[in-house]
């Protein structure tokens, strides 16, 4: 007895399974891939939030420092040797600067013995300006390298650029320091911060 009724399909045919695999397949990927670019993007703003974190913790103590400024020995561009009078405490000697990829803060020179600051340092940068917010060289005040120079009251504002290494490119940091020997800051100019 011949049966001429169709085939009941009971299963999927070869080409569905492909299909069904290539699907699931791109749809794997593309998860992944986004996965990945979340996990890059959250691992980069963790990172710069770090950086960011290290680099403020270390403007502040700079800024605490010299701010209690009270004369210059030595300064250039990425090192300050200077004494600092704290209120009630007794006058020392310091030194700040770039050591490597370090910035480091001690008690006498050289920069290397100091203790680190921050880490990862593309590059130091101290800018010294005047009341009237001229950039003055180091010459104008500080080359001599000895203490009690007349023209450290000359020195209006330091300003530091700290730059620091991110896996999205260098961040530079910038702050302003007065020292406190200076009564008359408001006598400033507004735009010095500009050069």
């Amino acid at each position: 007895m011949a049966a001429n009724t169709p085939r009941n399909s009971l299963g999927f045919t070869l080409v569905e399974i492909i299909v069904v695999l290539l699907l699931v397949s791109i749809l794997a990927a593309t998860t992944g891939l986004l996965l990945t670019t979340f996990v890059r993007s959250y691992t980069l703003v963790r990172q710069s939030a770090d950086v960011s974190q290290k680099a403020q913790l270390a403007l502040k103590r700079m800024r605490l420092e010299l701010e209690s400024l009270s004369d210059v020995h030595t300064a250039g561009i990425t090192t300050l040797y200077y004494r600092i009078k704290p209120e009630n405490f007794p006058q020392s000697d310091r030194v700040l600067g770039l050591d490597g990829d370090l910035v480091k803060l001690g008690g006498a020179l050289p920069v290397s013995a100091g203790n680190i600051l921050v880490d990862e340092v593309v590059s130091l940068s101290l800018s010294y300006f005047d009341q009237n917010g001229n950039l003055s060289g180091t010459s104008n005040w500080s080359s001599t390298g000895s203490w009690n120079s007349p023209s450290v009251t000359n020195l209006y504002a330091i300003r530091i650029d700290l730059t620091l290494s991110h896996d999205s490119g260098n961040i530079v940091f910038s702050s302003i320091v007065y020292p406190s020997f200076r009564t008359g800051r408001d006598s400033g100019p507004l735009n010095w911060n500009s050069q």
